[in-house]
């Protein structure tokens, strides 16, 4: 039952966005977007979803990641690694910083 309430409330979730035409801020044009995005428990409970499904993902698959990670040559992890984190750098950077030229444009 609870597989069906989160996804229920996922489905609740965009249909709130898509329906109203949300932005991305609190602060667009819409007076209503911060009670239909912010105020509403079915919303706000999406990040706590994606922390236990990621606490889970590392409970059941931790020590395996790990000893494949442990047995891996160093040259392989560097070769791995840094792509990694610069492929994630660039994804925060455009998620925090991508949508200010939208909101500038607004104004």
């Amino acid at each position: 039952k609870q597989w069906y309430q989160r996804r229920v409330r996922a489905i609740a979730s965009a249909v709130i966005t898509f329906h109203y035409k949300l932005g991305i801020s609190v602060m667009d044009q819409n007076p209503d977007q911060f009670w239909l995005t912010y105020d509403k428990p079915w919303i706000r409970c999406t990040p706590y979803l994606v922390g236990i499904a990621g606490g889970w993902f590392y409970w059941a698959w931790g020590d395996h990641i790990l000893s494949i990670v442990h047995n891996t040559p160093m040259y392989i992890k560097v070769a791995v690694s840094v792509p990694v984190w610069l492929a994630t750098f660039g994804l925060q950077y455009s998620v925090v910083y991508g949508p200010h030229d939208d909101q500038i444009n607004q104004i």
